[in-house]
């Protein structure tokens, strides 16, 4: 039979293992709730600074979003400015040229109708074999030979008058559309940098969310965490509105040599 002290022992011996056991589980739990409560703490800490510096950003983000709006609206005023006063180029002077040359072929066109007779009569006469017909016909037709080669040689001049102004007009245009074509290409990068916005700013919304929702829930680490997302998303879109407003200004500077360019040709005779 065994003995109650044993028993008594025994039961002892494995109440403090038991004892002992939990204890170390307590003091694990206890470890990793301190360990939690730090984290949560860290995290609160660094919410101050990531807020003050999210909020210079967003400032800094809106101040150049107000500024590439003034200076977009300004280049596009001047661009449309400039394609209209493109369209005018030589107009004036090629407008005068083309009545002149309209005015003196119908001056002459009588002359001219009269001499194209005068030859068909000729050669129908030459035709018929009517000498003394064809005699008459051929000095009328000589007699006027001078006075529609004159007329002639004005007509041809008048057009290729015309034709100088409408070809230098051309070579002025497309100097100016030259000039325009890094104006066209700068847009296109920024229309790629506004896309590359749309879809960060996107990513910041949906960061947000999970912030505001961190915060509802008390959960500062998960805040913290997508508070900095979102900062690191707002410095992405503010790289792009950097990129923008350097295009931006190029194309101030191009679009003003265009100008100043068209202007000197707009004031040619």
């Amino acid at each position: 039979m065994v003995s109650v002290s044993r028993i008594t022992s025994k039961a002892f011996k494995v109440l403090l293992v038991v004892a002992m056991s939990a204890m170390a589980v307590l003091f694990a739990l206890s470890s990793k709730t301190a360990a939690a409560g730090d984290s949560w703490s860290q995290a609160l800490s660094s919410l101050d600074s990531l807020y003050d510096s999210f909020i210079k950003l967003e400032s800094e983000v809106k101040r150049d979003k107000q500024s590439l709006q003034t200076l977009r609206m300004q280049n596009n005023e001047k661009l449309k400015s400039v394609n209209e006063k493109l369209r005018t180029i030589g107009k004036p002077q090629i407008s005068k040229l083309q009545e002149a040359a309209n005015l003196t072929v119908k001056k002459h066109a009588p002359l001219l109708a009269q001499y194209a007779e005068l030859g068909n009569q000729l050669a129908e006469a030459n035709k018929r074999k009517d000498q003394k017909a064809a005699a008459l016909l051929k000095l009328k037709h000589s007699r006027l030979k001078s006075s529609v080669e004159a007329a002639r040689a004005e007509i041809k001049q008048k057009k290729q008058l015309l034709a100088a102004a409408r070809k230098r007009a051309a070579v002025q245009v497309k100097s100016i559309k030259d000039m325009l074509g890094p104006v066209h290409k700068l847009k296109g990068q920024t229309r790629e940098e506004n896309k590359l916005i749309s879809e960060t700013g996107k990513r910041l919304g949906n960061a947000s969310k999970r912030h505001r929702s961190a915060i509802k829930e008390g959960d500062a680490v998960s805040a913290a965490a997508e508070l900095a997302a979102m900062y690191a998303e707002l410095g992405k879109i503010h790289i792009s509105q950097q990129r923008i407003l350097s295009y931006e200004n190029q194309n101030r500077k191009l679009l003003s040599h265009a100008m100043t360019q068209l202007k000197s040709y707009l004031r040619q005779v």
